[in-house]
């Protein structure tokens, strides 16, 4: 019951201020839970991955089990527009669109000052020895039609020099 109440708190604060066209805020990130159950299992399914850190999986998790149709600012787009809410933590944000029917149709995840994976820090060091970590950022981009891209865009430092790089979550470098 607590946490229908804080839900609903969060949902009506985070939407004050904002019309149908604008983006709706809604903080997730001090909730246990918002649904027993995945109504989304396509979209977790997709954007999953076993290295993620435990914060990015937890926040993905809430957003596979938000039911925007329960939402009571939710009003339902045309057919061709969608709805778009914005689901905040502490380390990042998940921008997720709704088709009419309050199905996922995209998201986009990014995610700040994260640890990155072994085989993400490994690929790191290993192409540019010497080097440090400066910033490490994560993004996701689900579409129901299309495959995710899930990546990490690291800059690194060695003196003067700054240098970003793209590495997947398997730790393939993708550029320099």
């Amino acid at each position: 019951m607590k946490t229908f109440i804080i839900l609903g708190l969060c949902m009506t604060l985070g939407s004050l201020g904002f019309s149908q066209s604008g983006l709706i805020e809604i903080d997730l990130a001090g909730m246990e839970v918002v649904s027993n159950k995945t109504i989304h299992m396509d979209y977790l399914k997709d954007i999953t991955v076993d290295n993620t850190a435990k914060y990015i999986v937890d926040l993905e998790s809430k957003v596979a089990k938000f039911n925007i149709n329960t939402f009571e600012e939710f009003e339902r787009p045309s057919e061709d527009n969608t709805y778009e809410v914005n689901f905040k933590s502490e380390k990042g944000s998940i921008i997720v669109s709704y088709d009419k029917d309050g199905n996922i149709v995209s998201t986009d995840e990014h995610f700040e000052d994260i640890k990155l994976p072994r085989e993400v820090r490994e690929t790191v060091f290993k192409s540019h020895p010497g080097w440090l970590l400066l910033e490490t950022d994560y993004y996701v981009n689900y579409d129901y039609n299309e495959p995710s891209h899930k990546y990490y865009k690291v800059k690194i430092g060695n003196g003067e020099d700054r240098l970003n790089v793209k590495v997947d979550p398997s730790g393939v470098l993708h550029q320099h």
